[in-house]
This record gives C-alpha cells, structure tokens and sequence, in this order.
C-alpha cells in the first residue's frame, strides 16, 4: 500500500504542477474585453476551488502515510474495526470502512 500511496501523491502533485504551469501561461498573454476577463476570472475561481480539494487529497494522503509508519493504516478511525482490503485498494487513503461512512452520510 505504501507505493500506492505514493503513486498517488507523485500524481497528485503533478496535476497540481501543470494546472500551475497552465494558469501561470494563460495569464500572461490576458488581453480581451470585459467579458473575456470576467470568464478568465471564474476559471481562476475554478482553479483554486480545485486546489483546495487537491490540497485536501493531499493532506489525506500524508495522513495516510503516517498511519502507515504508525502501524495504524487499515483501522477504522470511528470504530477501530479493520478497514476493507476492497475498500483501501479504491480509495488507498481513507480513514473510515464502509459502514461508518455509510453512517455518517
């Protein structure tokens, strides 16, 4: 699991960095109307809306590999119960098994 941890967060950074290296591109040659900045504007929204979920994703990731280092990845952070084998192999950096999330939502 942990190389698959850390697949996902070499992949993560890399989108970060080229949405970056995008974002950076476009705003140098920004030259338009009123409404081409209006709408280079709500795409800079965008951006940063989709950071902040991949800085989130990113933050989980860490958090997993902390609990890896720990001896505490695959434990069920609301009930202590092992977590899915199914359930880390989809989504590698989860805290909870399936019938907490389940609960919650």
């Amino acid at each position: 699991m942990l190389e698959r941890l850390l697949e996902e967060k070499k992949k993560l950074l890399n989108e970060v960095s080229q949405k970056v290296r995008t974002e950076s591109d476009a705003s140098k040659f920004e030259i338009g109307d009123i409404y081409d900045i209006a709408s280079s504007e709500r795409e800079r929204e965008l951006t940063l809306m989709l950071g902040d979920r991949e800085r989130e994703k990113l933050h989980e990731i860490d958090m997993a590999l902390e609990r890896l280092q720990d001896k505490d990845y695959g434990i069920c952070e609301e009930c202590g119960e092992p977590i899915g084998e199914a359930r880390l192999r989809a989504l590698p950096f989860t805290r909870v098994c399936v019938d907490c999330k389940t609960k919650a939502e």
